[in-house]
């Protein structure tokens, strides 16, 4: 076990931002998957684009996640987060995807795909219209705390 996460269903693409400068991605097939986790949430490139030490935490019994985007810059993922609606805490963590570095917004961790869908359907309107995925990680994967802006 390598601490990667574990695709139920092809990854979703993500949906661009207010402004145009995340493209549009297709979905990877199902045979070949395009996306792999980083060992850590918190890379050195994610430390570094942050500029502070981020909390750190390691994914446990609440395995299934409901990620809502993802984008290739880790400074584009927090801009959205400072304008969506979100619950705190939310999470983020670093992987790869068509070969460059791939920051993922998760929403939630859950005890089952169920609960997770239940949190999906009451996503508040500015959300719901995601390409949102319901994944399962793997029991240890780290996640880096997404800290809120200061309002």
């Amino acid at each position: 076990d390598t601490g990667n996460a574990t695709a139920t269903e092809a990854p979703a693409p993500a949906a661009p931002p207010a402004s145009e400068s995340a493209p549009r991605l297709s979905e990877p097939s199902a045979e070949s998957s395009e996306v792999e986790s980083t060992d850590s949430a918190g890379s050195a490139g994610a430390q570094a684009a942050s500029g502070d030490a981020e909390q750190r935490i390691s994914v446990g019994e609440r395995r299934v996640a409901l990620q809502l985007i993802g984008f290739y810059s880790l400074e584009e993922l927090k801009a959205f987060a400072d304008k969506a609606e979100l619950p705190s805490p939310v999470y983020f963590r670093e992987e790869t995807f068509r070969g460059r570095p791939w920051f993922v917004l998760i929403h939630s961790l859950h005890d089952s795909a169920e609960e997770a869908a239940a949190a999906r359907a009451a996503l508040p309107p500015g959300l719901a219209g995601l390409d949102t995925w319901i994944r399962t990680l793997d029991q240890g994967s780290d996640l880096s705390v997404l800290a809120p802006a200061p309002r």
